[in-house]
């Protein structure tokens, strides 16, 4: 098996992180967790593209757009000093469209959003926002976006090497990548080990080291000019009853975390600090 961060070739006997039927295997070379087996194109468009996908796996997330720009704000005053009011920004993964509206809010309307969940593309359409299918991205290779964003979707992504390197073509000269995703080395996975809210397969089938990231991107030809440490999350309190109930496997049971879904908790937010993300921006280099 070939790592799909590194390149590398694993060896037959490498540490192991088990969970239920899954394992993370442990790249000895970059340290990137890397789920065996890892998931298919096909079965990962299976898993996003159904209509439940965001009811089943996130607590009020269409009813939490309030929280969702608190958290999308924090990330896009990070980014303001490398935007223009008139850059063509895009988003992969833009779910119900929360960052599309954190831009706007802050004045940057030139965005489009690209998702593969065709009820997320329909309700962020309902609230007049411009998110297309995600294989339109790719398909018009326009080579003019001048940031190309993803948050919490490198994770989910299982042949990285040949999705960023697609992504290229997308960008214009000296155009910007921006990755948001959470990190197998810090405090939080260190100490929770197997109970880490991050270790969460298929969905989740690469974890990666901020070294790994910012390694893979430049053997792919990309220039990292930061890596930012984002260490608050804000999320409701029906949100941290839903992974502690599925970090202890009590989800198979029906109704069980589920019933937090209508349940006054997720009506009540809280700042969560975690020091366990970050946003990588990577300079598209010809």
């Amino acid at each position: 098996m070939i790592c799909p961060v590194c390149a590398e070739t694993l060896p037959v006997k490498l540490k192991k992180i088990k969970l239920s039927e899954y394992a993370y295997l442990v790249c000895p070379f970059c340290a990137s967790y890397v789920l065996d087996p890892l998931p298919g194109i096909d079965d990962s468009k299976k898993i996003y593209e159904s209509d439940n996908y965001f009811v089943d796996t996130y607590i009020g997330y269409f009813e939490s757009t309030e929280i969702q720009l608190k958290n999308f704000n924090q990330y896009v005053r990070k980014l303001i000093p490398y935007l223009r009011q008139d850059s063509l920004i895009a988003e992969i993964g833009s779910g119900s469209g929360a960052f599309i509206m954190s831009l706007r809010n802050h004045g940057y309307n030139n965005v489009i959003g690209y998702e593969l969940n065709p009820h997320a593309r329909q309700m962020a359409k309902e609230a007049g926002l411009d998110v297309r299918a995600q294989s339109e991205l790719f398909q018009n290779k326009s080579s003019d976006t001048d940031l190309l964003c993803m948050f919490d979707v490198i994770e989910h992504v299982p042949n990285p090497r040949d999705f960023l390197t697609q992504c290229k073509d997308v960008l214009a000269p000296d155009g910007l990548l921006v990755l948001f995703t959470s990190y197998n080395n810090s405090m939080a996975s260190k100490l929770l080990r197997k109970m880490w809210w991050f270790l969460t397969p298929p969905e989740h089938c690469i974890i990666y080291t901020r070294e790994s990231m910012k390694n893979m991107l430049q053997d792919l030809g990309y220039k990292v000019t930061d890596i930012i440490d984002i260490n608050c999350y804000f999320t409701s309190v029906a949100g941290i009853f839903n992974k502690i109930f599925h970090k202890l496997y009590l989800d198979g049971k029906p109704g069980i975390w589920r019933k937090f879904d209508k349940n006054f908790l997720k009506n009540y937010y809280v700042p969560i600090y975690h020091f366990s993300d970050f946003l990588i921006i990577a300079k598209h280099v010809h």
